[in-house]
């Protein structure tokens, strides 16, 4: 898969105080910084309370000691690839990379050449670098001398010349040492342990870190030198302890959202160093949005400003800038009627700290439209609740929603946004979005003020070139309340059976709500059998998550094609003049089907046509 080139792909590293810095300038000393290149796209975030269990468990396929690397902060960089791919970075290094295979149904670690040394280092140094101890802590293969030379050079493993080997599965990531006790290699299992007694030859590992070469007596050295980088950070620490950190916080703190509660206990008074070194630059980049923001005073006069509030980070950050550059300000919470329960009551909270802000009054008023959608309405927040049962009603209509057939998004998300602009009064608004660049190819290629078809809204995204350690960084300085989702290891935030979601993430949501789990799997299953597809193919589809794509994946199997409503068997789209299209309706369409096509745009109805007009 393509890396994908969003923007910067690049931080910066104080080597002195062992901390990241996203620009190269500290608070604290004049350098010189070290550049740290990332995989693109380049969206570094921190690992928060989740993100380390998962690397402990990660990690844990591989060697059984490493506890002293949890000492330190972690970044996460997002990969791409099939599910989720992190890079970590520890000390301003590419330590390993950390990664969901679907098949396997496991998280794998695979280390770097940095990370492969300090984990053998780490061994060892508990092992009292006696390398008998230390092999009953990693998954490995012991080689003899010809073989490691042939192997440190780039060869696989092969059965001749292996001398010992722990336990491992086909799959499984090995360690592979010379007789000696020299690290040569990082290599892929590509048979059981179980299968090597009765191999005579054949590749038993394929070699995926190569050009290694670590002595039992290097790992004493490397061992000393990460001690120093923990040193470095427990002196840099104290001297932030006394920062006064209060001055700086947003008026929408809510306790409950803390960010610092997202960190392991042990690792938040390094982000409070992290703060402090990077504070300027942050200022300086929320100064700049603040301004831009500002700018469309004048050219947004006769529309008014308002904040698109989804409960993800984003959004809390856009949220924040807003109300830094208005004094009339109104936010919109879009609920989808399918959001994760968590967020919606993270967001009620949000948007009454919001009102506590902007308006003196706290009265409240209930109504539902047209179309069935209720709408919560109070002086500064207005929050639309989708049926639910149109999304459910379109699952069966239309067909399971996917990433490449994205029918949910307009039906659940921009209908109602429409729709609540409609009942608000508004002809035309500016729309104040948390949108990144970093976040998808289509995302990277739109601007910072772009026109809403479906909306008819004007967007305007002020964060949109900031990656997501900016954004983090920013929440943490002004302590502005944090989806709580994100401290269990959700990369992303939106609706609970989004095609979009990592199958990992499904699996994060399955243990914290299993019965949602269990119901969407029901609904797959029921439209698939519906559908002819036999029991053996849904077991499949559903474990692998096949159901999000209408074309699956090669790299996901051989299935090509998950059955969906042909949207282009009923109708042509065509361009009347600029900025107006004319659906036209091709076939005759069930009733069924007819009534929820016009019960979600009868805005837009006209006889046999319906029409879509991008405002101005």
């Amino acid at each position: 898969m393509p890396a994908p080139y969003f923007g910067r792909t690049e931080i910066f590293w104080c080597d002195r105080h062992n901390l990241p810095l996203i620009r190269p300038k500290s608070t604290f000393c004049e350098g010189p910084f070290r550049r740290v290149s990332l995989t693109p796209p380049g969206d570094i975030r921190p690992a928060f309370v989740g993100d380390y269990e998962f690397i402990i468990k990660a990690i844990s396929s591989i060697t059984s000691d490493f506890d002293i690397i949890l000492r330190f902060p972690i970044l996460l960089n997002k990969i791409s690839y099939i599910d989720r791919m992190d890079e970590l970075i520890i000390n301003g290094k590419k330590f390993g990379i950390m990664r969901y295979n679907i098949n396997r149904k496991i998280l794998e670690f695979i280390p770097s050449k940095y990370g492969a040394k300090i984990l053998y280092a780490v061994a060892m140094h508990s092992s009292n670098y006696i390398l008998e101890d230390c092999k009953k802590k990693l998954s490995y293969i012991i080689v003899d001398r010809d073989a490691a030379k042939a192997i440190q050079d780039g060869a696989n493993v092969l059965r001749p010349g292996i001398i010992e080997y722990s336990h491992f599965d086909k799959g499984d990531y090995l360690f592979v040492f010379s007789e000696r006790g020299e690290l040569v290699c990082i290599a892929q299992a590509k048979v059981n342990s179980t299968e090597i007694y009765e191999t005579r030859k054949g590749v038993v590992a394929k070699n995926k870190i190569k050009k290694i070469y670590v002595t039992p007596k290097d790992c004493e050295i490397i061992f000393l030198s990460l001690e120093s980088d923990i040193k470095k950070l427990s002196e840099v620490v104290d001297i932030c302890h006394k920062e006064d950190f209060p001055r700086y916080y947003s008026k929408l703190g809510i306790e409950a959202y803390d960010p610092f509660t997202f960190f392991p206990e042990h690792i938040r008074p390094i982000w409070k160093a992290i703060l402090c070194v990077n504070r300027k630059a942050i200022i300086s980049l929320e100064k700049e949005a603040i301004g831009f923001l500002r700018s469309l005073l004048t050219k947004g006069k006769d529309k008014p400003f308002i904040v698109s509030f989804s409960g993800g980070k984003d959004s809390i950050v856009s949220l924040h800038l807003a109300m830094k550059a208005y004094k009339e300000l109104f936010t919109i919470f879009i609920n989808t009627g399918i959001e994760i329960p968590e967020t919606v009551t993270y967001s009620r909270k949000v948007l009454e700290r919001v009102n506590s802000i902007m308006s003196k009054s706290n009265k409240r008023m209930i109504f539902i439209t047209a179309s069935e959608s209720k709408v919560i309405l109070k002086d500064a927040y207005a929050e639309i609740i989708a049926p639910v049962k149109r999304f459910w009603t379109g699952f069966y209509l239309l067909g399971i929603p996917g990433r490449d057939w994205r029918w949910c998004c307009k039906t659940n998300k921009l209908a109602p946004a429409r729709e609540l602009i409609d009942v608000l009064g508004f002809k035309k608004t500016l729309s104040i979005i948390g949108i990144r660049r970093y976040e998808s190819r289509s995302r990277a290629q739109e601007k910072r003020i772009m026109h809403n078809l479906w909306s008819g809204q004007v967007n305007v995204y002020p964060i949109h070139n900031w990656n997501a350690l900016e954004i983090w960084l920013l929440i943490l300085l002004r302590r502005l309340p944090v989806n709580p989702l994100y401290k269990l290891g959700f990369t992303r935030i939106g609706c609970w059976p989004c095609p979009f979601n990592q199958m990992f993430e499904f699996k994060i949501l399955e243990k914290l709500k299993p019965k949602l789990i269990s119901f969407l799997n029901q609904k797959i299953t029921s439209y698939l059998k519906e559908r002819g597809i036999s029991d053996k193919e849904i077991v499949t589809i559903l474990e692998k998550g096949l159901w999000r794509w209408k074309k699956v994946p090669k790299v996901l199997g051989s299935m090509k094609v998950i059955p969906r409503i042909s949207i282009r068997k009923y109708f042509k789209l065509e361009k009347i003049k600029e900025h107006i299209y004319d659906i036209i309706p091709k076939e005759p369409m069930s009733n069924k089907l007819i009534s929820y096509l016009e019960n979600l745009f009868k805005r837009y109805l006209d006889s046999n046509s319906l029409f879509i007009e991008e405002e101005q």
